[in-house]
């Protein structure tokens, strides 16, 4: 039972010291998760604040040039001359703004301008009336759209604008590399998805136009047509139960996702910040000092019970031993009592044998003192008879006074005697000495 103890107390320390560090290092994850949300929404506002100003910057370029004179002569004239004048404007606005194209397209949908007009996959004479922002500026004066560009195949942001009093629409084309740089460069993976769930910048480009929400055919095939897309991929992660991410092919555990609200396009800015450095370090150091404090508290407990346990112990061995010695020691003092009795009775008996032998001599002497009184009184007694019968009263006096000066004499003895056994009687022997007093005399 004891070997049993010894083993079952450290298991109960070592069990609890677990249990501690569980419950401990759940509490720490979700501070840490709050604290990471918290760090993922302030961070996920500065990423927001540079794709919205990227945005802005290029949105105003497409207004400015809708009543350029340029612009506007070359799209009321097919004059080489005007639409070179054109051409060459848009080409060096792109370069300071750094725009991935500038071009302007008639009311019939032809492009009759283009900032890559010296290049082979010039934009000029291309049909964009299938283009959603081409027909939506024609009608409301402005438009966006993102898709991926039919001749240099790279994905990006139209902006179009009504221009020239309604004869032509002048288009900005926005590619997002330089900020998905930047976002490659900061902790986590950025991306933005549009109304549909569909992913369009990323700071994975392996990520683009992969859909994030199940969507229903018709809608899957509207989202195809706007985005110039074949197919739209499964989505590269997956939700765990606790609103977590885990990334297709990337092993280094969870993700935390935060978003921003939709904007008036439908765009939401997502961030998925890693767990791995971030919260999991943490909570490893507070799972083991938790551990550790337990174990040494427990080591404490177990060290104080272990002492209280050997202190009763040795207060019950000692308890034990004194009440064995006072035992003991009662037991002497009876033995001892018990002696003294023994011996007090042995003291009496030999005082009363002393006394029974003193009175054995006192009664041969009073025996013998009184032997002659008697034998004398006797005789008195008798030649008073003799006396009396003879008529001589005065010899019987005499007789009768010697008989009682011997009388006084016996008498005096006796009364010696007596005073003897009153002198020497004590306890048991005053109280028995009387009565055979009593019975003799």
């Amino acid at each position: 039972m004891a070997a049993f103890r010894r083993f079952l107390v450290p298991a109960l320390v070592v069990l609890l010291a677990l249990a501690a560090a569980v419950l401990a290092g759940a509490f720490a994850r979700q501070v840490l998760l709050d604290r990471l949300e918290t760090r993922a929404m302030q961070d996920l506002r500065l990423r927001q604040a540079l794709l919205t100003s990227e945005i802005a910057r290029f949105r105003l370029l497409p207004r400015a040039l809708a009543d350029d004179r340029d612009l506007v002569a070359a799209a009321q004239s097919d004059a080489p001359a005007a639409r070179t004048e054109l051409n060459r404007k848009l080409e060096a606005l792109a370069q300071e703004f750094g725009a991935a194209a500038i071009y302007a397209i008639d009311a019939r949908g032809l492009a009759f301008g283009a900032s890559n007009w010296r290049r082979p996959e010039s934009f000029i004479g291309r049909d964009y009336t299938f283009r959603h922002y081409f027909r939506e500026a024609l009608r409301d004066g402005e438009a966006q759209q993102f898709a991926l560009g039919t001749a240099s195949h790279k994905a990006g942001l139209y902006l179009a604008t009504r221009a020239a009093a309604g004869q032509a629409v002048v288009v900005v084309k926005l590619e997002f590399d330089a900020v998905e740089s930047a976002w490659r460069a900061a902790p986590g993976v950025t991306y933005v998805t549009d109304r549909q769930g569909v992913i369009l910048v990323a700071s994975r480009p392996a990520w683009r136009f992969a859909a994030t929400l199940p969507l229903a055919a018709e809608t899957a095939r509207a989202e195809r047509t706007a985005l110039g897309v074949a197919a739209l991929p499964p989505a590269p992660f997956a939700r765990t139960g606790n609103g977590l991410l885990t990334l297709a092919g990337d092993n280094s555990g969870p993700y935390l996702p935060v978003a921003t609200a939709p904007d008036a396009a439908g765009w939401r800015l997502h961030l998925a910040q890693p767990l791995a450095g971030a919260v999991e370090p943490g909570v490893r150091g507070v799972q083991a000092v938790t551990a550790l404090i337990v174990l040494l508290l427990g080591i404490a407990t177990a060290a104080l019970v272990e002492r209280a346990r050997q202190r009763r112990r040795r207060t019950a061995h000692l308890e034990s031993a004194v009440a064995q010695a006072t035992a003991e020691l009662r037991s002497e003092m009876q033995e001892r009592a018990a002696a003294e009795a023994r011996a007090a009775t042995l003291r009496e008996g030999l005082r009363q044998a002393n006394r029974l032998a003193t009175l054995g001599q006192v009664t041969a002497s009073v025996a013998h003192e009184t032997a002659q009184p008697v034998a004398a009184i006797r005789n008195y007694a008798t030649s008073a008879a003799l006396l009396l019968d003879r008529g001589m009263a005065d010899e019987v006096r005499e007789n009768l006074s010697a008989i009682t000066r011997l009388a006084d004499r016996i008498g005096a003895v006796t009364q010696h005697l007596r005073g003897f056994a009153r002198k020497g009687s004590r306890g048991t022997a005053r109280s028995r000495w009387p009565r055979q007093s009593t019975a003799r005399g």
